[in-house]
């Protein structure tokens, strides 16, 4: 299979994603559709100076295959070409569009990267990571071109009645039970979804909080400090027009905001993104896992088929039912020092040394203003 690659503007690119396309509606996650990736442009990739590189894909006897959200950085000297993430994203990938994607073997695989790499502006080195091997249950194009993640997704199919699912799947249910029970003493216990925006602000900030405290044990940073992220989060949690809806919750005891979580619903699936619990005492009782297991009974009444818990192998994933979704990455060098880097990392016998150099390369630029 031959192919046509063309660059397009955002709003080209997006009017692209928008057309029908027959029997085959194409596959695509949240992350990549037009509306979340305006909001992540007006904020991640303004700070992180970001240009963007839009891409659709062609085959050259006129069908449709994919669409690419791509972005060039530069990292230490090196141009480096990414999706759209800067951290804040739990998968990426392509937008499959038809079933021309699906032809793609091993060869068609590298005539699309020879194509591409003829298409795209220069760059040295291509990151290409959390791409799921399949989209919206149809193969990635790019899975030939990828090698396995370090980290895989995480989702739990809602099937049958919550009340099921606790008795049979949720291992934790005896046990928050009877945390529930002890912050019961302390007052009364609510599940509470923002749904004004005096509401929503107050639970955001109360988010912030307990996050960063929570950053600045585990990792000794604040990442609200890292360029875009303050804003990127203030917009999910404030906007609701873009297609999908942000959804902001929180489990109070009385007055007193214990847990919070900002999630996406996007379709029949629930994103679970940014938890957040209360320091002290309360912690003990497990207010975060408390308001996720509220969070999971409101997919089941809102008629969510899946609750996402992203990208990452913590082991509460599995052990609340998860199941494993394979995820990708293509790492390629594309000018001799970005394959002189790749060698110079690939080489070093010591995984300490490696882990250096990989942090330094892809540190987040500064921003624009610095």
């Amino acid at each position: 299979m031959a192919f046509k690659v063309e660059t397009l503007s955002f709003s080209q690119w997006a009017a692209a994603w928008a057309e029908p396309a027959g029997g085959d509606p194409g596959a695509a996650c949240l992350f990549q559709s037009p509306a979340y990736l305006s909001l992540w442009l007006d904020t991640m990739g303004q700070a992180r100076r970001t240009e963007p590189v839009f891409v659709r894909v062609g085959a050259d006897d006129g069908r449709r295959v994919m669409l690419l959200p791509l972005g060039l950085e530069r990292r230490y000297g090196l141009k480096t070409l990414t999706f759209l993430d800067g951290g804040v994203v739990d998968y990426a990938g392509p937008v499959r569009l038809g079933p021309a994607a699906g032809e793609i073997d091993w060869e068609g695989a590298q005539a699309l990267w020879a194509a591409l790499r003829a298409a795209l502006p220069a760059f040295d080195i291509a990151d290409l990571d959390k791409m799921p091997a399949e989209i919206e249950g149809k193969p990635n194009p790019l899975r030939w071109l990828s090698g396995s993640s370090s980290e895989s997704g995480w989702a739990l199919p809602l099937d049958g009645a919550y009340d099921d699912y606790q008795r049979g799947l949720n291992p934790y249910a005896v046990d928050s039970r009877r945390k529930r029970r002890r912050l019961q003493d302390l007052g009364p216990v609510s599940f509470e979804i923002a749904r004004e925006p005096l509401v929503a602000r107050q639970f955001f900030d109360a988010m912030v909080e307990q996050k960063t405290r929570r950053y600045l044990e585990t990792a000794g940073k604040d990442y609200f400090q890292t360029p875009g992220w303050s804003a990127y989060f203030s917009q999910v949690a404030a906007r609701e027009d873009f297609g999908q809806q942000a959804h902001l919750s929180a489990l109070k005891v009385g007055d007193r905001i214990v847990a919070t979580h900002l999630g996406m619903v996007s379709s029949d699936t629930f994103y679970w993104l940014m938890p957040t619990y209360e320091a002290g005492p309360v912690a003990r009782l497990s207010p975060g896992r408390l308001l996720m297991e509220e969070l999971i009974g409101w997919c089941y009444g809102a008629g969510i088929r899946s609750f996402d818990f992203g990208h990452g192998d913590e082991e509460y994933k599995a052990r609340m039912g998860g199941r494993q979704r394979a995820l990708l990455r293509l790492v390629r060098g594309n000018s001799l020092a970005g394959r002189a880097a790749l060698k110079a990392v690939r080489s070093r016998a010591s995984r300490m040394v490696q882990d250096f150099y990989w942090s330094k390369l892809y540190r987040p630029p500064k921003p624009a203003n610095a």
